[in-house]
């Protein structure tokens, strides 16, 4: 497991680290989550994009979803919603 601070930072990590699931936040500063998402879809990334935000709308969910997004989870993320996540994995 890696920790990005910030979307910079994850962008730049993500082409030598190739993660398989990535849980982004929607709402950093600068760069946001969903910007990030379509800069990770441009890379080439396959992995498996999970926004995490407190948006829990269905427009919510079609964006996060239209911006490159596997799966939309609505904070607090339980556990119970982390393993769902992961489990599409397999």
């Amino acid at each position: 497991m890696r920790v990005a601070y910030d979307s910079h930072h994850g962008l730049s990590e993500a082409p030598d680290w190739a993660p398989a699931t990535a849980f982004i936040d929607i709402g950093m500063p600068g760069m946001n989550g969903y910007e990030l998402a379509g800069a990770l879809r441009q890379q080439g990334s396959t992995a498996l994009l999970v926004a995490v935000t407190g948006w829990g709308s269905e427009v919510d969910e079609a964006r996060s979803k239209s911006t490159g997004f596997d799966l939309h989870m609505t904070k607090p993320g339980h556990p119970e919603a982390v393993q769902a996540a992961l489990q599409q994995l397999f």
